[in-house]
């Protein structure tokens, strides 16, 4: 049978990205963790990231994060892996597209 935590790692709806800082915070907190509440609270937060400088997200899913008793050093960690990732899959395909667009960026068609 399976575990309320593999049920949702299985459900195709849930964003990766939520699913990855889940992961992340669980593991650095040592805990079981209230998975559904971090997805909602992930999902809910992501109306901040229309707001300028990304700010309301982040401090949105940190506040509401410590409600559930996550403590402060796990979450920050938490957040700087999650933009370390998002760095480390950004980097190849920014690279492979100026490799593939480099004359049309230096005007040689």
């Amino acid at each position: 049978m399976l575990g309320h935590r593999d049920r949702d790692l299985r459900d195709p709806l849930r964003p990766p990205l939520a699913l990855a800082w889940k992961t992340v915070l669980v593991s650095l907190e040592n805990t079981a963790g209230v998975s559904n509440q971090l997805l909602i609270t992930y999902a809910r937060a992501q109306i901040g990231k229309y707001l300028p400088g990304n700010v309301p997200h982040i401090a949105g899913r940190h506040v509401v994060s410590t409600t559930f008793g996550y403590s402060h050093p796990p979450l920050v960690l938490s957040i700087l892996y999650e933009f370390l990732g998002l760095l480390s899959a950004a980097g190849p395909v920014s690279a492979l597209a100026l490799l593939f667009t480099g004359d049309l960026i230096s005007g040689q068609f």
